[in-house]
């Protein structure tokens, strides 16, 4: 027994998870001691950093007394305010496209309906005359006037919204209920669909089919199609580099514009749900538990997995901050930074030699503002932690080989940055 403990520490401390996540609390409110959470739950995060939780509600169980809510917060899930109630809808969909700027999908049962606010949830614009059959299954816009949608269930529609019009074409030949679509810019998109008509219950979809308009919706051409995999999602980072991931650890990338693409090694065969990017770096979740990361130049991913839940979607902060949205019903933060942001602070902070096998130099012109110098590991383990005596060097040589994190603390911001130690 004891062999047997020992040998499962060491499969738990080789397994390849270098993320470490907590449960966010109290973006869901009841009002009374009937009300309860039905499930239904999507979130998203403004340039602001702020986040956004859309959750469902029912009444004692009830089929036909049911609401929705949106709270935000401003700490990065610290404390949470209520922005919005609105009865007989049993769920939100939910994209942030600037400060206190939102687009929803609200769902009441088998219709929906966009709308937008500008101004944190007080007032709503509506999108079309009345309710569309079916669901959106997703949407993008460029601002809070125009964007593409994709609907499903009653009927596939490309729905568009433009100039305070909104309307929808019907797609006979073609499944949008796992549709994806993405808005590259104010005319190019691409979906990413099924061409075999089906419904939920329905097993084995074949015929993966990516569209892309360059007229924003007024005609499509199919520019992939295949009969071998189930794709889940893509993203694009411009009009020619892109990646699409799907079942069994699928990931393929194309860098000309979607005409054609070469396999990439996911190192699993879990299933992989959902792709989005960040300062040129790549993330990827998917059942069991799965988290995969690419950093910004390289071909080779990284799993930094966590737990054992299926995640259905990841985003990140402008500080890097991840969050996951679980089929638990759950949203996680990461409790390190999942990147290395070197964006316009770039020129503030020097240090050299990177690689460094012993001594670290370092400069900064705001020298005086420096409050404090710290080097973490992939786990987010504080190992070297200077506050005070800045003298414009670190002695590493008692660190291991490998890639850490260094954190230069200033008077009004953290500026992280990436260490390899020799």
């Amino acid at each position: 027994m004891k062999n047997k403990i020992i040998i499962l520490a060491l499969l738990l401390l080789c397994y390849p998870s270098f993320s470490q996540w907590s449960t966010l609390h109290g973006y869901l409110y009841y009002a009374g001691p009937d009300e309860v959470f039905n499930g239904a739950l999507d979130f998203d995060i403004s340039p602001d950093n702020s986040i956004y939780v859309s959750s469902g509600y029912v009444y004692d169980n009830s089929p036909h007394y049911y609401w929705s809510r949106i709270a935000k917060s401003m700490d990065q899930g610290s404390s949470w305010t209520q922005l919005s109630y609105m009865n007989y809808t049993s769920s939100f969909s939910i994209r942030c496209m600037g400060t206190s700027e939102l687009i929803v999908s609200r769902t009441d049962q088998i219709t929906s309906q966009l709308s937008a606010t500008s101004d944190d949830c007080a007032s709503w614009i509506w999108f079309g005359s009345g309710m569309t059959d079916g669901y959106f299954s997703d949407f993008a816009f460029s601002d809070l006037s125009r964007g593409l949608a994709l609907t499903y269930y009653a009927n596939p529609n490309i729905c568009i919204a433009e100039g305070g019009n909104f309307y929808c074409t019907v797609v006979d030949s073609l499944d949008f209920w796992f549709g994806r679509i993405q808005l590259i810019n104010d005319t190019t998109a691409y979906i990413l669909c099924r061409d075999t008509i089906g419904n939920v219950f329905m097993t084995g979809y074949k015929n993966n089919t990516l569209l892309k308009t360059t007229d924003f919706g007024t005609s499509w051409t199919v520019v992939y199609k295949d009969t071998a995999y189930r794709l889940n999602h893509f993203y694009f980072s411009n009009l020619n580099d892109g990646i699409m991931v799907g079942d069994s650890g699928l990931i393929w990338q194309t860098i000309n514009g979607g005409y054609s693409w070469n396999p990439m090694e996911s190192g699993t065969n879990k299933n992989i749900k959902y792709i989005t990017s960040k300062n040129g770096m790549y993330f990827c979740v998917g059942s069991s538990g799965l988290i995969l990361s690419k950093e910004a130049g390289q071909d080779s991913w990284n799993d930094i997995s966590f737990g054992i839940s299926d995640y259905y979607k990841i985003r990140l902060d402008n500080n890097l901050t991840g969050y996951l949205l679980s089929s638990d019903h759950q949203i996680l933060k990461s409790e390190h930074v999942l990147g290395f942001k070197d964006g316009d602070d770039a020129s503030s902070i020097a240090f050299y030699p990177n690689p460094c096998k012993d001594k670290l130099h370092y400069s900064c012109p705001e020298l005086m503002q420096l409050k404090s110098i710290s080097i973490r590991n992939s786990v987010g383990q504080e190992l070297i932690f200077v506050q005070k005596d800045f003298n414009g060097q670190l002695d590493v040589s008692d660190l291991k080989p490998g890639m850490y994190l260094i954190c230069f603390k200033l008077d009004k911001k953290v500026l992280t940055r990436k260490l390899i130690k020799n």
